[in-house]
């Protein structure tokens, strides 16, 4: 998983990026064989998986609270426009009391706020070459490793979280305090149906403007049907203005309540 995470940062981008700035004056000194310029690679990539993992964690932990639990999972989105620190999840839980039993609907999103320099001042501030090279040799990882492979994790060198934690933005919305967490069925309900096919005699509709650049996001709904069956409805979209207004309807009067 944390491979994968770390591939996926490194090369994946909706369109080739700029080169990459010179790396900093410290990461110009080579350590113990290894070069400077990859030693930094490798960091900088970690500074990038560290701030998405941050994210990924702290929404996850928006919804753990003592004495609740996770009654149920309600709509939820991503969206990416394919840039690393771009990406944006939200959704809705159902929590429940585990003393009382009472259950409320609760709203999260999760997102980085920081651009790419940010994140690079993070790294540079970070920085230890001499470290960095001392733990890639307990890991066995030689020079030629790190040139072919940059993206390797340094979970024990250094906590990053303290710096990293300003560069996101954490939401979570109780229906207590905003009824509109709470309508999102009603809302939902009132969409029109998706038509399974085409309409006789209807005009078609004229398709919403495209967004000026490339987004992608997926909205998945839980619904009931064929007879009681649970099942989930996935929408994907890129460049897809109707995607984000479907998703704009669902939360609608959230943003009003704080």
């Amino acid at each position: 998983m944390l491979a994968a995470l770390l591939t996926g940062l490194v090369g994946a981008v909706a369109s080739p990026p700029p080169p990459p700035p010179e790396a900093p004056a410290a990461a110009q000194v080579d350590h113990d064989g290894y070069a400077g310029a990859d030693l930094w690679r490798a960091w900088s990539a970690w500074v990038r998986t560290s701030a998405v993992a941050g994210r990924d964690h702290a929404f996850e932990a928006a919804i753990e609270h003592d004495g609740w639990r996770r009654a149920s999972d309600g709509p939820v989105t991503s969206s990416t426009t394919g840039y690393w620190n771009e990406a944006s999840d939200a959704g809705f839980v159902q929590l429940c009391n585990g003393s009382t039993e009472d259950c409320e609907w609760v709203y999260r999103s999760a997102r980085l706020t920081a651009r790419p320099d940010d994140f690079r001042a993070i790294a540079e501030a970070t920085y230890d070459g001499q470290a960095i090279a001392a733990r890639l040799r307990a890991l066995d990882v030689t020079p030629a490793d790190l040139s072919e492979q940059p993206a390797f994790a340094f979970p024990d060198l250094d906590s990053l979280d303290a710096m990293l934690e300003p560069t996101r933005s954490v939401q979570i919305v109780w229906e207590r305090d905003c009824p509109a967490v709470g309508g999102w069925q009603a809302r939902l309900a009132a969409q029109g149906p998706l038509p399974l096919g085409p309409v006789e005699g209807a005009r078609p509709e004229m398709p919403p403007p495209p967004y000026p650049i490339h987004i992608r996001q997926i909205v998945e709904l839980p619904l009931e049907a064929y007879g009681g069956a649970d099942v989930t409805v996935r929408v994907e979209g890129v460049r897809n203005r109707a995607v984000s207004d479907l998703w704009q309807a669902i939360t609608d009067g959230i943003d009003d309540c704080h």
